[in-house]
């Protein structure tokens, strides 16, 4: 599968899994419906991370590959 989650786009992927995590897990009175889809796309935010692929941005043919990661020069010319 094509790589289209940058690595920009994938810490804050990152980031943001592990606040909903744990928001999810420090707060044992708070595991209603809406907590565990919270959880839930905490692991689809953290997958998609890992693996680079995110399938919304395949499906509307989006990508952040290179996306703020500046632009690349070759010093040696």
């Amino acid at each position: 599968m094509k790589k289209n989650v940058g690595n920009i786009d994938a810490v804050i992927r990152t980031d943001l899994a592990f606040v909903l995590s744990y928001i999810y897990f420090n707060n044992p009175g708070i595991k209603s419906t809406l907590a565990i889809i919270g959880l839930l796309l905490a692991a689809h935010l953290l997958a998609t991370a890992v693996f680079g692929t995110e399938p919304l941005y395949k499906l509307f043919k989006i990508s952040t590959v290179g996306l703020g990661e500046g632009k690349k020069t070759n010093d040696n010319q």
